[in-house]
C-alpha cells in the first residue's frame, strides 16, 4: 500500500486533512481530492484514482455544497475496481439513507467518537482485504 485517494466535501476539509496526516504517519501517501473544474479535471481525476491503492469517501454532511462531486469520484473509483471505504466524520450530520452501502466495502461509523488512529487502522484494514 503506497497511496490512498481521499474524496471529501469542502465542509469536511479539516477532518480529511487530519485523516490524511494520520495515514501519512503510517507511511501512506494521501492524495486529496481537489474538486477542481477545468478542461483536464476529469483526466487528472482518472489518473489519480487509477494509480491509488485505495479510496476513501468522507461521507458529506446533508446538503453539503460539493457532495455530488464526492459521490462522482467514488463512482470513478468503483469503475476502476477500487475498494471504496466510507468514513463518516459525524453520524448526526449525515443523511443515513444516503450512505452508499452498495458502493462501499466498509463503513466507519461516527468517526467523531473514535480516536483518529482507530479510524485509520480500520480504513487500512478494509483497504488491504
Amino acid at each position: 500500500m503506497k497511496n490512498i485517494f481521499i474524496s471529501y466535501d469542502q465542509v469536511d476539509r479539516e477532518f480529511a486533512n487530519q485523516l490524511a496526516h494520520s495515514l501519512e504517519k503510517q507511511g501512506i501517501t494521501a492524495v486529496m481530492s481537489g474538486h477542481e473544474v477545468g478542461s483536464n479535471w476529469l483526466e487528472g481525476l482518472k489518473d489519480q484514482v487509477k494509480s491509488a491503492d485505495g479510496f476513501i469517501l468522507v461521507m458529506p454532511e446533508m446538503l453539503a455544497p460539493s457532495s455530488n462531486s464526492t459521490f462522482f469520484e467514488a463512482g470513478v473509483a468503483r469503475a476502476f475496481g477500487k475498494e471504496v471505504v466510507v468514513v463518516v466524520p459525524d453520524l448526526q450530520k449525515v443523511d443515513r439513507s444516503n450512505i452508499p452501502f452498495d458502493l462501499a466495502k466498509a463503513v466507519v461509523v461516527d468517526a467523531a467518537k473514535q480516536p483518529l488512529e482507530s479510524v485509520t487502522a480500520t480504513v487500512l484494514g478494509a483497504v488491504h482485504q
